[in-house]
């Protein structure tokens, strides 16, 4: 936090936003290293990226697909439970006798 605010250098084990991540891709692609293990840290990098915003996502905040989510579930409790209290009633049908 005080790197963000006061402006002191971050620490490795702080979280970083999307500059960062790019900064960590870049510097990956400039080290000396074999070709295999800098695609290995990419994907690596690109699947933490990945599974950090599918559970951003995932928040039951109305703006994300959680909040879908967590309404349908709602809907969906509600119309069981209402259709196992209710009486059940007859369909009338419309074809002509």
């Amino acid at each position: 936090m005080d790197s963000a605010f006061e402006g002191k250098p971050r620490t490795a084990d702080q979280p970083v936003g999307i500059v960062g991540v790019a900064r960590v891709g870049g510097d990956v692609f400039a080290a000396k290293a074999p070709m295999v293990d800098k695609l290995a840290t990419e994907i690596s990098l690109l699947a933490g990226l990945n599974l950090s915003l599918f559970l951003l996502n995932m928040l039951p905040l109305l703006p994300l697909d959680g909040g879908h989510i967590a309404g349908a579930l709602w809907e969906a409790l509600r119309r069981n439970s209402a259709g196992c209290s209710a009486a059940p009633t007859r369909a009338r049908s419309t074809w002509p006798s």
